[in-house]
């Protein structure tokens, strides 16, 4: 474990399928992240868990009994901000459909079968490192802009009256404005 992971991870596991669920836990174990696993089974459940807690990292699996794993992603993308890391887990070895979760904002795909301890941590690792990557650049892109509209405001108050400006407020050159 790096120094800039937390200590214990806190993970959601969105899938239906409790054999799944246990296979992620185990391999965490063997990976040796140390995690508290939150289960949810359906889309529904998942945004609901997404939007009342906070998670490192969100796994969630593309075939679910009210929807699919895309629509989640996109609807915690579309209302959470900043959304937790999110990674597809899909029985579907179609690259199309890791392609679109990539598109549509997720993390990282993984295929069921192909995963192994070494795979799913350092899937997780670097979508949580993505994930604060992306905090940071969300936060630097709101402190410049904040600093451009104060800059913005502070060139417009120490500026000299334009005609404009004396239309609006009635001087011109600390004059008063006559207007027939």
């Amino acid at each position: 474990m790096t120094g800039s992971m937390p200590i214990r991870l806190q993970l959601l596991v969105v899938d239906d399928d409790a054999v799944d669920i246990d296979t992620v836990r185990r391999q965490l174990h063997v990976a040796g992240l140390d995690a508290d696993v939150i289960a949810a089974p359906t889309v529904s459940t998942g945004l609901q868990a997404l939007e009342s807690g906070n998670f490192d990292c969100a796994l969630i699996d593309y075939r679910l009994p009210d929807g699919d794993g895309l629509e989640l992603i996109r609807s915690a993308l579309a209302t959470l901000q900043p959304a937790s890391p999110l990674i597809l887990l899909t029985m579907v070895q179609d690259e199309s459909v890791g392609m679109t979760a990539i598109h549509d904002g997720a993390d990282d795909y993984l295929i069921k079968s192909q995963i192994t301890a070494p795979v799913l941590a350092r899937s997780i690792r670097y979508a949580i490192q993505r994930g604060r990557t992306r905090v940071a650049q969300a936060t630097r892109e709101a402190v410049e802009a904040h600093a451009r509209e104060v800059d913005t405001l502070s060139r417009l108050a120490s500026s000299e009256a334009t005609p404009q400006t004396a239309r609006a407020f009635g001087r011109w050159n600390g004059e008063p404005l006559l207007v027939f």
